[in-house]
């Protein structure tokens, strides 16, 4: 869980904002299908560390 994180940290340090869809392609393609049950842990993780945001009405994660 903690490697999925870092490798999100990663991805938004590169792109200041993603779509969700891309972030989860990104880690699929990089991880395989083993990422599907660490995802959103990961997500998680980030979001009560305050390290992300999330964006509802445009379905984007943002680095703070």
């Amino acid at each position: 869980m903690f490697h999925i994180s870092a490798l999100i940290i990663q991805k938004l340090l590169q792109h200041k904002l993603l779509k969700y869809d891309e972030l989860y392609n990104f880690l699929l393609a990089t991880k395989g299908e083993n990422i599907k049950d660490v995802f959103p842990i990961a997500i998680n993780f980030l979001f009560l560390l305050n390290k992300i945001e999330y964006h509802q009405q445009i379905d984007t994660f943002e680095l703070i």
